[in-house]
């Protein structure tokens, strides 16, 4: 029996020690949003609405602020049980992060990948610079992330599930993780459902099974119309993004038109807004994948940034390429499946108007540790 929970003892122990190390005095301050996050949470705490009097977690709508919902109410038990402090603070974002390992193994082994795979990916993700420094924030997004990935462990019960008593628990479970997951954050609601989709999709093809499906696209769709029916929920963030912004675009299409030495007709096929979109897209796509960022630097900004490291270390960049040959080369189901992952785990970046995605797209970072293990898996079949 030991020898079967040690592993997990052992990744939950890796896990756990980094990120409650000294969490009371590191980091030594909260950032803004940090700030608003812990603020909202007390609100709630103690007047039973945000601060501006006009939501709570009862009114079962969509609000209206720039942060999502629920991700100062998810902080309430620690705020409510520990000390105001700093620990107090940071402590629901660093115990979730602490699980999150684990819950990425068994995702992994439920999708019908190796052992080794599987196991390696936890090891290193629970020793992952990035994964420490995301742990130890009172930002929304560790949390949001936690209980989008706990909600794809729901969906493979959901689609192995062989009675109606095991179907309306995982699709309980599923719709409160989901649910969670989708109202904690306003930025993953573009990559981590439609990743959620597919994971449907392959679970679907793998099981013959298509009422999961149907299930599956009831709760992500009437998620979706549910804040599509209110806008004022979405409106206050459409500035932030990048293809929305028609006068940027037309901006860059007539200066480019005026430096051209193209004739008339020629300029307008190869200089328009389309052009320009598409030029943008990619651009901010592969500005994810700068080696300097992935592997020495970080990102710029200083919330973000592991200083002076990368999101993963350094000697993982060959097993990170072999891994991604591997996946292009395979042809088997699951190694396509987590190829698209990979592929379309950045998009929340790619729409964004700046560049960040060390949070933003953090499902990214996730998958790129998995393609690092998948190239020790390759090397050491």
């Amino acid at each position: 029996m030991f020898k079967l929970i040690f592993p997990y003892l052992l990744i939950l122990f890796l896990s756990l020690l980094p990120r409650l190390y000294s969490l009371g005095t590191i980091p030594t301050s909260l950032a803004h949003d940090e700030v608003d996050m812990i603020i909202q949470a007390h609100s709630l705490r103690l007047t039973g609405t945000d601060l501006s009097g006009t939501w709570s977690p009862w009114s079962l709508l969509p609000n209206d602020a720039v942060m999502a919902e629920l991700g100062p109410a998810v902080n309430l038990p620690t705020l409510s049980l520990l000390p105001n402090s700093l620990f107090a603070a940071h402590a629901t974002s660093a115990l979730l992060s602490s699980l999150y390992p684990l819950v990425l193994v068994l995702v992994l082994l439920s999708l019908g990948f190796s052992r080794r795979l599987s196991w390696f990916s936890g090891y290193a993700l629970a020793l992952s610079p990035w994964h420490i420094l995301f742990s130890r924030t009172s930002l929304e997004q560790p949390t949001s992330l936690f209980f989008y990935t706990l909600s794809w462990l729901s969906l493979s019960t959901l689609f192995k599930a062989k009675n109606k008593k095991s179907i309306l628990l995982s699709t309980f479970t599923f719709l409160t993780f989901y649910s969670i997951g989708f109202y904690t954050y306003h930025g993953y609601k573009f990559a981590l459902p439609l990743l959620t989709v597919i994971l449907s999709l392959y679970h679907s093809y793998r099981q013959k099974r298509y009422l999961p499906l149907l299930i599956v696209a009831l709760i992500t769709g009437g998620l979706y119309l549910r804040i599509m029916a209110n806008p004022s929920s979405y409106l206050s963030r459409g500035g932030e993004i990048a293809f929305l912004d028609k006068s940027r675009f037309s901006q860059v299409v007539d200066y480019d038109r005026r430096l051209s030495l193209l004739p008339d007709s020629l300029t307008q096929v190869f200089s328009n807004k389309p052009q320009a979109i598409v030029s943008l897209a990619v651009d901010k796509y592969l500005s994810v994948f700068s080696p300097d960022q992935l592997f020495t630097k970080g990102e710029k900004n200083g919330v973000f940034s592991t200083g002076r490291t990368g999101y993963l270390y350094l000697f993982l960049a060959p097993f990170v390429v072999i891994g991604f040959a591997s996946l292009v080369t395979s042809g088997k189901s699951r190694d396509l499946l987590l190829l698209v992952l990979f592929l379309l785990s950045p998009l929340a970046t790619v729409l964004h108007t700046n560049t960040s995605f060390a949070f933003r797209s953090a499902i990214f970072v996730v998958l790129l540790t998995v393609l690092s293990a998948k190239g020790v898996e390759v090397l050491a079949v």
